[in-house]
């Protein structure tokens, strides 16, 4: 055996090392592409499960905002009013009626003294005459 005989056996075993190490590596280059395929397809599925998910979560928090919102409106509506009423009675009491003072206590004097009720309404008559007259000027001064 030669030099060259050598040479060419360590060229030729070289050339099949190169060949094995070549076809290995596409093997694994096919194999990484595969997982890397699969792991991509299962990444793009389950961001589209949790883009569902997200998609009906915030549907429902769009619908229990939107009650809470009216609940909350209608609350502060009662409350406002709760709270002008109060305000109307204890800061503006109501001014006390004289007409209506004055009929209660004419029931009262009628009550205690029924015998004398005829006179009574006889001395009421001019006060009742000048209360529809007044109220008749109101209405024409209204219109």
């Amino acid at each position: 055996m030669n030099f060259m005989d050598m040479l060419t056996f360590v060229s030729l075993a070289v050339g099949f090392s190169s060949l094995t190490l070549a076809l290995v590596t596409i093997h694994l280059a096919r194999a990484a592409q595969k997982d890397s395929r699969d792991t991509f397809d299962l990444t793009r599925k389950m961001m589209s499960e949790y883009y569902d998910k997200t998609k009906d979560v915030l549907s429902q928090i769009d619908k229990r905002a939107t009650v809470i919102e009216k609940t909350v409106t209608d609350a502060q509506e009662k409350l406002m009013t709760t709270i002008t009423s109060i305000v109307n009675k204890t800061i503006f009491p109501e001014k006390e009626d004289f007409g209506e003072r004055m009929g209660v206590m004419f029931l009262q004097k009628m009550m205690q003294d029924p015998g004398n009720a005829g006179k009574m309404v006889e001395a009421m008559k001019p006060l009742i005459e000048l209360g529809e007259k007044q109220q008749a000027k109101k209405e024409i001064q209204g219109d």
